[in-house]
């Protein structure tokens, strides 16, 4: 089944009575987020899978998404795995609890957010208003997709936080080197710290 106003194959509904893992994926439909939807499938280790991918499709082409989600399906098939695939076609700006009403109440869900604005040159042209959307989509944004999750009592959040946060240093595991140098980077630093905030909130 898919949500309305997606886009998308019609997805494997789920049958027997085992609980699904449910993964949610924000920019799922981006290059990375093919991938990190193939490895979830792969490693599913017998278990039935729902998995909703949230994308708005300004910088990801529908196409290749949903040649890739048959890829998905017919793997599942292929491999006895029961397997459904929501397509939410959505900013991350302007999501809400009330958008995943079909998993709502589900056990298992775990939260891959990926979705950010990451064109790093425009966010050095100010004039552009490129670091305005920066800052919105990658610190307003993720906050968003943290407040869901809570409201859906997702059981892990993994946030794909960027190397530029520590500018040109080498030491990328220590905290102590934190030096953004770009808007970008700023907003992606800000956006790992919200991450940290609710993790000791929650």
């Amino acid at each position: 089944m898919t949500t309305d106003g997606t886009t998308g194959p019609e997805a494997t509904p789920h049958q027997g009575n085992h609980e699904a893992d449910t993964y949610i994926v924000t920019g799922g439909a981006g290059f990375i987020g093919k991938w990190v939807t193939a490895s979830i499938l792969k490693k599913t280790g017998g278990r039935n899978i729902r998995l909703v991918v949230v994308d708005n499709f300004a910088t990801s082409d529908r196409g290749e998404w949903s040649d890739h989600a048959e890829k998905l399906l017919a793997s599942a098939n292929g491999n006895g795995i029961v397997f459904e695939l929501i397509t939410l076609e959505k900013d991350i700006l302007q999501l809400g609890v009330d958008d995943f009403a079909a998993i709502r109440g589900q056990k298992n869900i775990s939260v891959v957010h990926l979705a950010a604005d990451s064109r790093v040159l425009p966010s050095l042209d100010g004039a552009t208003g490129a670091v305005n959307k920066c800052m919105e989509v990658n610190v307003l944004g993720t906050q968003r997709v943290l407040e869901t999750a809570s409201r859906l009592d997702a059981k892990r959040f993994v946030y794909a936080a960027s190397s530029t946060c520590y500018g040109n240093s080498l030491s990328v595991l220590d905290r102590n080197c934190v030096a953004p140098n770009s808007p970008y980077a700023v907003s992606k630093y800000l956006g790992e710290e919200m991450v940290r905030s609710y993790r000791d909130w929650e």
